[in-house]
């Protein structure tokens, strides 16, 4: 469930988004992307409209029914270098128009992330990221002023002290408001129209009966727009029905008893992403990297892109999409109706 608070706020991300749509090369092969995706195509004429990259997979959080939070996920800790970044930049500036540079972890712990969102709005792409709100300083909140970044998430997931702490395993409610709070303050002061600032709640048991009191807190806070995000259980078997909220609305449509069978994504047509080792996946669902279909320090983007697997990819969700594991507990499928 999405809540739009601030219009003018809002009107100015979705302008920002359409001016890097429209520069160059990006419109045309952005309908390319979306008519390969309707004819079914495997191999494609076209490069990513958009990417997400992992800035980094550490996090000072460890927000219970997160991959990274909870142990499930066991890479080593690591960094994007910005190097490897600037080039996947460079290879594909003329191509895309977004740019997310989050997956998991906390962006803001890396020391390069604003070089990252400067670097991209040099080119003119759309960027933004989602921030757990600890890291909102004073200096940070100068950086991302001044970087122009066009949108950031800070995930607070709670309106209540007590349920925060109990979450994310850190006692920083009033810290990550008032974060928040300052930032909204700067940006007014400042006069600028940049990022649009959205509040997210991952929906839980735990945090439903909160939800209202969630979008209270939203709109006395200042920030342009609220996220109420159906949470990803599957991870995490033994806190499953413990975990689902009572409201379906709230709930991932893969866990009703109800489902309709997944439905063909747009996704791998326009984007892929790259985690902070370098791995690129096909698709955000697959958070641990289960199927790899390349790497950014020993391929190029293209080779990526279009190789075998990214191939096999797209024909499965064409073709055969109830076997593929990532398609049936997403979040997004229910948005695309098979073409």
């Amino acid at each position: 469930m999405q809540r739009i608070l601030q219009k003018r706020y809002y009107i100015r991300k979705c302008l920002s988004f359409l001016k890097s749509l429209l520069a160059k090369k990006r419109l045309f092969n952005f309908i390319v992307c979306f008519v390969s995706f309707v004819l079914k195509k495997d191999k494609l004429t076209s490069y990513p409209s958009m990417i997400m990259i992992e800035p980094t997979n550490r996090c000072n959080f460890h927000c219970s029914l997160c991959a990274l939070g909870n142990g499930l996920d066991k890479r080593p800790a690591a960094e994007l270098p910005f190097e490897a970044y600037k080039k996947t930049i460079d290879e594909l500036s003329d191509y895309l128009s977004w740019v997310m540079l989050y997956i998991q972890g906390e962006p803001l712990l890396n020391k390069d992330i604003f070089k990252m969102v400067a670097y991209a709005k040099m080119r003119k792409i759309y960027v933004s990221f989602s921030t757990n709100g600890y890291l909102l300083d004073k200096e940070n909140i100068s950086q991302i002023l001044n970087s122009g970044l066009d949108h950031l998430t800070v995930s607070l997931d709670a309106a209540r002290a007590d349920t925060f702490k109990e979450y994310k395993k850190v006692d920083a409610f009033q810290k990550v408001v008032g974060n928040v709070k300052a930032l909204v303050a700067q940006r007014k002061k400042d006069r600028r129209l940049n990022p649009c600032i959205c509040l997210q709640m991952i929906a839980i048991k735990e945090n439903e009966g909160e939800i209202e009191d969630f979008l209270d807190l939203a709109s006395e806070v200042g920030v342009d727009e609220v996220f109420i995000k159906p949470a990803r259980i599957d991870f995490f078997p033994q806190k499953f029905t413990a975990s689902l909220p009572s409201d379906k609305k709230y709930i991932r449509p893969s866990y009703l008893e109800s489902r309709e069978a997944p439905r063909r994504c747009l996704k791998p047509w326009m984007s892929f992403v790259i985690n902070s080792a370098g791995v690129a996946a096909p698709c955000c669902e697959d958070v641990l990297l289960a199927y790899p279909i390349g790497n950014i320090f020993s391929d190029t983007i293209g080779a990526i892109w279009n190789g075998k697997r990214m191939q096999d990819f797209r024909y499965n969700l064409s073709h055969k999409i109830e076997n593929n594991p990532f398609c049936k507990d997403c979040s997004y499928n229910v948005f695309f109706r098979s073409l």
